[in-house]
């Protein structure tokens, strides 16, 4: 759609047919794109040998309150499409949340693991379930009910509507 909008044609009734056929295969492109990523991820040993050499740790919490979307995959800084890793800029950080009591991290530098051994437990659970709310699509799951209070309407619209136990 961005492309679309961005690289308009000469034709408004092209572009408006154009845009309607994105918009209709929209849910397949956003279930795909990631299956796509990770393939080409896989088939560049480039990109392979970068992932393979991070460091990579679990942080385990206490309680279960880490909430798990539709699109888990979390990086910092953003990038730029659903489910891609700034591979490219050498303080990323990946988070992969994987259980209601984890999170796996990964990352080129050691600092980071370190700065984040000595973060509060609660700046990190806050800040990965803030993401994880930002970047859901449909879905957001948790193992209790506990975390519904979390999932605000400024967020992630009714909370009601917007998570499934």
């Amino acid at each position: 759609m961005a492309k679309s909008h961005a690289n308009p044609t000469e034709s408004a009734e092209v572009e408006a047919v154009v845009n309607e056929l994105i918009a209709a295969e929209m849910r397949a492109l956003e279930r795909n794109v990631p299956i796509g990523i990770s393939m080409e991820l896989a088939a560049d040993e480039q990109k392979r040998d970068t992932l393979l050499g991070m460091n990579w740790w679990v942080r385990k919490f206490d309680v279960n309150a880490v909430l798990i979307g539709d699109r888990p995959l979390l990086t910092t800084p953003a990038a730029k499409w659903p489910c891609g890793i700034p591979l490219d800029v050498p303080r990323c950080v990946i988070a992969l949340p994987i259980s209601p009591r984890a999170i796996f991290f990964a990352s080129p530098e050691q600092k980071s693991r370190s700065q984040m051994s000595k973060m509060n437990p609660g700046a990190i659970l806050h800040s990965v379930n803030s993401e994880t709310l930002r970047r859901a699509v449909e879905y957001v799951f948790a193992s209790n009910t506990e975390m519904g209070d979390f999932v605000s309407p400024e967020i992630f619209g009714d909370a009601n509507d917007a998570w499934r136990l």
